[in-house]
């Protein structure tokens, strides 16, 4: 074998090698959410049917832990024991349409499974962006996604039909045609404590549907 067949040889082994070598893991972010499974929001009505065909129409007037307003936009559908790994017990989950496009879902929980939650999202999505450790929220320019762990639900909203939503809740509201908050005297305008937004605040108040992505309706 001349110099040049074992250099060529030592190349492909590399290569080989290179191939095979297990590839790491993507850090965890919340950029990987983009919906619940292959349920992307801004998806319609039938199509998430038939990614998940045993949702079923919740009615307006149903309370789940996350609050929930009335609005003529505003279709939800709910899951029943439905699994996720590393939880003890099943789940119910709730997806909230805005304007027949999936604007939020929303994850029930037993309070037997809150640390597990919490520790299922963290490993999903890493460190929260902001709130606290029972509170956690995770946000970039997409969506927002928060935990309400002692009330025993998790949710994510899309930020852009969020607005929409909000926009809404507003005119609703204060009557403002340009579906603005009202500026209060000497201060910025008030988030609506139950405007649609599933994810978006820390607060209670924002539930998802938490600000509305955190908080649909919630």
């Amino acid at each position: 074998m001349n110099r040049s067949t074992a250099l060529l040889g030592a190349v492909l082994l590399a290569a080989a090698a290179g191939a095979i070598r297990p590839a790491h893991a993507a850090e965890p972010s919340i950029d990987a959410l983009t919906g619940f499974g292959d349920a992307k929001f801004g998806a319609t009505e039938d199509e998430v049917k038939k990614v998940w065909p045993k949702m079923e129409p919740l009615g307006a007037d149903v309370q789940k832990p996350a609050a929930a307003f009335s609005s003529p936009h505003l279709v939800r559908y709910i899951i029943n024991g439905h699994t996720i790994d590393d939880l003890k017990s099943p789940v119910d989950v709730e997806f909230r349409f805005w304007e027949g496009k999936l604007w939020a879902f929303l994850v029930y929980f037993k309070p037997e499974d809150k640390a597990a939650v919490l520790k299922h999202l963290e490993s999903k999505y890493g460190q929260r962006s902001s709130g606290i450790e029972d509170r956690p929220i995770w946000r970039n320019d997409k969506v927002t996604l928060q935990a309400m762990s002692d009330d025993g639900w998790y949710g994510s909203t899309d930020n852009a039909i969020s607005e929409l939503a909000r926009a809404w809740f507003f005119k609703s509201l204060t009557g403002n045609p340009e579906g603005n908050a009202p500026q209060p005297a000497g201060g910025a305008a008030p988030a609506p404590e139950a405007a649609p937004k599933p994810a978006e605040s820390g607060e209670k108040p924002a539930e998802p549907a938490a600000e509305p992505a955190a908080k649909p309706g919630s």
